[in-house]
């Protein structure tokens, strides 16, 4: 009996020992986040309902003591400031005779980002002040105050020396680094046109190279380039004043215009051209015909010959150096002189002529007698005769004696006059000459006829 009662014992009071050593109730997680400004009375019922006896243990009688515990009171969790709190519980069991107490840590935290309420674009003009972004943006926060939000402004992809459409990127933040993004637009702008300004160039001259920028400076404030297109009142192909009308338009589309009246004047002058500055003629010839020599044009009149004035006084029958003077005027007065020099001179040689001389030793003879001379300009006592050269000799031969004959100009020329002289050397020396070729013949025939002898004499031996 004593060892059934023993036994009994053992059975009973053993689980119940080992139970004493465990937790008999469920915990749910001690670090619990709370909303600020949430109601911590919902935080504290929730944890209530989630401690529990484990499983394999009932209890009616079971309660969470959630007050008070280790003097700890709900009334004093703030969730209108961010921090910790520490607050205990306690799970009670009358039936198992069990308590157990738990420390649950309440953090109060901020998780809302901050909300914009409004944002607007911004626009800016070129060269000009950055916007305030900031006062661009109206945000708020659940938490941190508004003048304690930090607002960081990316501007990295914006080029402030450019006109375009950019987009701003707005980081907002609280003190507990909860960030909204939002993005705005930013608009750079040259809301100013083009500036004209006139130069102090009034006159173009007619069919030369039209530029704008010779009457007018055209600038911009932004553009290098802009759109300029101008007009006339009258062409400019037409003497006399005419209006210009330009306008200029820059990339922005703002225009600016200007007129200004200018004078089309022909200030060039006309043309002249001369085959040659100075040309030679011959004495007597016939009168120049200018038309071959001279060409004339203009840049706006049409000229021909007609319109060329020319002036001159020469005489084709007189040596000497004469002017010719050509002018032309053209529509508007402008005026172009050349001058041709004009030689009449004498190129011609005299002419001298004279028969052979045929006389006899004894006679004397004077070389310059029997000449004939004249030339086309001299007279015949102004030309100069002299001999250049001659072998003539006083005893019978064959000489000759050349002249030279120059008028007033120095022109010249030359006659050679062949002179015989005959006498008895003259006789004598002939038949000498005859004998010797008689002589030179009959040795000749004698020589031939020897020597076909000796051939034939060697043939036959």
């Amino acid at each position: 009996m004593k060892r059934w009662i023993f036994l009994i014992s053992f059975l009973v009071f053993v689980p119940i020992k080992i139970a004493a050593q465990e937790s008999i109730f469920s915990w749910p997680k001690t670090i619990i986040e709370v909303d600020v400004f949430s109601d911590i009375n919902a935080y504290i019922n929730a944890l209530e309902k989630q401690i529990k006896l484990k499983e394999g243990y009932d209890d009616d009688r079971f309660f969470v003591e959630t007050n008070g515990v280790e003097y700890t009171f709900v009334s004093t969790i703030t969730t209108s400031h961010l921090k910790t709190y520490t607050h205990y519980f306690r799970a009670v069991s009358p039936k198992y005779n069990k308590k157990e107490m738990k420390a649950f840590y309440f953090h109060v935290v901020d998780n809302e980002a901050p909300t914009v309420i409004s944002v607007k674009d911004f626009k800016m003009i070129i060269d000009g002040n950055k916007p305030n972004y900031e006062k661009g943006i109206n945000v708020v926060d659940n938490y941190t105050p508004q003048a304690d939000l930090s607002i960081e402004i990316d501007d990295s992809n914006v080029s402030y020396n450019e006109i375009g459409s950019y987009q701003i990127i707005f980081i907002v933040s609280d003190s507990s680094n909860n960030k909204v993004i939002k993005n705005a637009e930013l608009t750079i702008i040259d809301p100013y046109p083009p500036t004209i300004k006139k130069t102090t160039i009034i006159d173009y001259q007619v069919k030369t190279n039209f530029t704008i920028e010779d009457y007018f400076s055209i600038e911009d404030n932004y553009d290098d380039y802009l759109m300029i297109n101008y007009s006339f009142s009258n062409p400019l192909t037409v003497l006399g004043e005419t209006v210009i009308t330009v306008t200029a338009k820059d990339s922005s589309n703002n225009v600016s215009k200007a007129t200004k009246t200018i004078r089309v004047i022909d200030e060039i002058a006309p043309e002249l051209t001369l085959l040659n500055d100075h040309i030679y003629l011959e004495i007597y010839s016939e009168p120049i015909v200018f038309s071959e020599l001279v060409k004339v044009s203009d840049n706006y009149d049409v000229l021909t010959f007609e319109d060329v004035v020319i002036k001159e006084e020469i005489n084709y029958q007189e040596l000497g150096e004469y002017q010719v003077t050509f002018e032309v005027l053209d529509s508007s007065l402008n005026k172009t002189t050349k001058t041709l020099t004009v030689f009449i001179i004498d190129s011609t040689p005299p002419i001298i002529e004279a028969n052979d001389i045929i006389t006899d030793e004894k006679e004397n003879i004077d070389l310059l007698e029997g000449l004939e001379t004249s030339d086309n300009y001299s007279q015949e006592d102004d030309l100069l005769i002299s001999i250049y050269e001659t072998n003539y000799q006083p005893q019978p031969g064959k000489y000759y004696v050349i002249y030279q004959i120059k008028d007033e100009e120095g022109n010249c020329s030359f006659f050679t006059r062949n002179i015989t002289v005959t006498g008895s050397a003259e006789i004598n020396s002939k038949i000498t000459k005859e004998l010797i070729v008689g002589a030179s013949a009959m040795l000749a025939i004698g020589l031939i006829i020897m020597s076909i002898f000796l051939y034939k004499r060697r043939k036959h031996s």
